[in-house]
């Protein structure tokens, strides 16, 4: 009976742990910052172009042609920019800027850094609200001078008679223009390409191995109680405080060995490594 009453209170102790490790994965989500906003639908994630067309209205040669040049856009060093094609979008201007940090849309290092930008296209949304844009805090004089609204107009003529080719074309066209305007003395500088080496990023978005200060206080909170159930179990049965004890040091030299047969792999790279290695 006793040694029934230890294993019951061991497996119960242990589950415990478990659900307290279990609540720290949403901290660990890469695209923790993005939050979709209440009844609007998923975020799509970027594939082999700089367009996500979601709703499935663009031809491939435009996707095409529109790929060119928000890619060439991108390597002048002006702005990293994705154009979604969606429907079901209420709220499109909270919308777009939650899917900018969702995407992760410009340089992450660099002197031009969060140069993201951008661009949703609601199909179903009534007309003149059907095109919405989001530069990132790197783009402040963008920013600042809404010089983007233009753009939008110019794009919502297509978009309001369901032009949907035009429509994107001329975002992407459009948005160019603006940015070589706006920064006329910008000295190119091209982000980074994703090297062959480099992992595979899964659908879902990069992987990341930043420092985690809530990670790090949760892990620390997860030790405190494996020590404090210890001592309790200790001075209420020292077989079984020794069993927990023993238990979870073995645990921690299996984590150490895993750990050190893994050093030295690269992390992931930037957004657009998503995009299917381009």
């Amino acid at each position: 009976m006793k040694q029934a009453f230890r294993l019951a209170m061991f497996i119960a102790l242990f589950a415990l742990v478990l659900v307290g490790c279990g609540g720290t994965q949403d901290f660990q989500q890469p695209d923790s910052i993005a939050r979709v906003p209440f009844g609007e639908p998923d975020f799509p994630n970027l594939g082999e172009y700089w367009i996500i067309d979601d709703a499935g209205v663009i031809s491939e040669e435009i996707e095409q042609e529109v790929d060119e040049i928000l890619e060439q856009t991108r390597i002048e060093g002006y702005a990293e920019q994705a154009i979604i094609v969606m429907e079901g979008v209420n709220n499109g201007q909270d919308y777009v800027i939650q899917m900018l940090r969702h995407l992760k849309l410009g340089n992450k290092e660099g002197p031009r850094t969060d140069n993201g930008l951008a661009w949703l296209v609601i199909i179903d949304q009534k007309a003149d609200f059907r095109v919405w844009g989001a530069p990132g805090n790197g783009l402040p004089e963008v920013t600042a001078g809404a010089e983007y609204g233009p753009v939008i107009d110019q794009a919502n003529v297509f978009a309001n008679v369901g032009d949907w080719d035009n429509t994107v074309l001329t975002i992407a066209k459009a948005s160019r223009t603006m940015l070589q305007e706006t920064y006329p003395f910008l000295q190119p500088t091209p982000t980074p390409t994703v090297t062959p080496e480099s992992p595979a990023v899964s659908d879902g978005g990069d992987e990341s191995e930043e420092f985690n200060p809530t990670t790090v206080l949760i892990v620390i909170g997860i030790v405190v109680a494996i020590i404090i159930i210890g001592l309790v179990l200790m001075i209420i049965d020292p077989e079984l405080g020794a069993l927990w004890f023993e238990f979870w040091i073995r645990v921690l030299l299996a984590v150490l060995t895993k750990g050190s047969s893994s050093i030295g792999r690269s992390g992931s790279g930037s957004g657009r490594g998503s995009r299917g290695g381009r």
